[in-house]
């Protein structure tokens, strides 16, 4: 179940002698988008290409028996719909995702551990970044299924041009020995960014969260440090294995190179990032492979694990700052106004209340005379410092 140029040579050829406007191909291989095709071929003028998975048409599938905005109203129809998934489910049906790399990969990873050149007309390095592509799109329909809405991959400047995607992810393999994905979640807190640093044997998952700008420094890595209380809280057992794994990069005004901490020593960001505009936060999952990166079949099921992990334990629990409604000015003739700075300061006092104990062992500016000393310690064991309101 694999096309090939030469089959879809003679398709074209079809199609254009009986002006035929599009090719519709179904196969077990992977792409981006549909307008993309699984093989680098010539275009044809007036004859479109377009391509489904099988694992996508199963994915749509799985869409529609949800309970969303696409679902089936009518029960027969539904009916139908679920002896077709049962069909494409059953493994005689022919029907498989992406399950390994191709050999390809292996031999990339190993060229990069010993020195070795790579070139981008080197087969294997089209291997690997096929392969890479591939798994993408799988890991989007995976994550589709378990959550009952499609979830988009790849750059929108590469939608129809695979060939463009493809060369530029050799050259990010060869230049920079690294691959990179996105994947778009319907209402997430961010797209979800992935890069395999094929020289560590790494990989790197992360969302991105702009900081509040109605706080200070204080109340801002509150806000951040309360949503990953809030990741711990629905999904300790989970959240105790990732932890270990966890780190936030914090992007300042005017620096090119944002501070990087584990989550782990939390209270340790204040003295990084005091009197410093911070502008996003990223929360990373990181990953070393060891072995297992080169590994064409356990690579794919590491990190499709990875994934789910990430989503179902941090992400889905992870919150944009939305800004607050502007307030009504009093009418200047009232005896009493309420000056409009108020109302800032009682916004960030909750925030600032979570972290105001970070740093304060290690001698933080005398001029907050009113602050009390207290114990504290990691973001695991915090619990005093976390406030139930906003």
């Amino acid at each position: 179940d694999v096309l090939t140029k030469e089959q879809l040579e003679r398709y074209q050829a079809i199609s254009k002698e009986y002006a035929i406007p599009k090719i519709i191909t179904v196969s077990n291989q992977f792409v981006s988008e549909p307008t993309q095709c699984p093989i680098v071929i010539k275009p044809v003028k007036d004859v479109g290409l377009i391509h489904f998975s099988w694992s996508y048409l199963l994915t749509i599938a799985h869409v529609l028996l949800f309970k969303n905005d696409m679902n089936i109203e009518d029960e027969d129809q539904v009916e139908i719909m679920r002896e077709v998934v049962r069909y494409l489910e059953d493994k005689k049906s022919g029907v498989f995702g992406f399950h390994q790399m191709k050999n390809g990969w292996s031999d990339v990873i190993e060229k990069i551990n010993t020195g070795s050149i790579l070139k981008s007309d080197d087969r294997d390095v089209c291997d690997a970044v096929v392969s890479w592509q591939q798994e993408e799109k799988d890991m989007a329909l995976i994550l589709s299924r378990s959550l009952g809405v499609l979830v988009e991959s790849g750059e929108r400047k590469y939608k129809g041009n695979i060939s463009a995607r493809l060369s530029d992810d050799k050259n990010s393999v060869i230049d920079k020995k690294m691959l990179s994905s996105i994947l778009r979640v319907k209402d997430a807190v961010s797209d979800i960014r992935i890069t395999g640093l094929l020289e560590k044997r790494t990989v790197e998952m992360f969302v991105s969260l702009q900081a509040p700008h109605d706080k200070t420094t204080r109340g801002q890595l509150g806000w951040i440090r309360r949503q990953l209380e809030n990741c711990k809280k629905r999904n300790e057992e989970g959240f105790k294995k990732l932890q270990a794994n966890l780190y936030i990069d914090i992007r300042i005004k005017n620096s090119r190179i944002p501070v990087r901490m584990s989550i782990q020593s939390f209270d340790d960001i204040y003295e990084e990032v005091r009197d410093k505009e911070l502008l996003e936060f990223k929360v990373l999952y990181i990953k070393d492979f060891g072995r297992k990166f080169a590994s064409p079949k356990k690579f794919v099921e590491v990190m499709e694990q990875m994934l789910l992990d990430f989503y179902s334990i941090i992400i889905q629990h992870l919150s944009k700052w939305e800004p607050s409604a502007p307030k009504m000015v009093k009418p200047a003739e009232e005896e009493h106004p309420v000056p409009v700075a108020i109302t800032s300061l009682e916004s960030s006092r909750d925030d600032e209340a979570i972290v105001d104990n970070i740093g304060r062992e290690n001698n933080l500016s005398s001029d907050e005379d009113d602050e009390h000393t207290s114990d504290h310690s990691g973001l695991i064991n915090s619990e005093d410092a976390i406030l139930d309101s906003d």
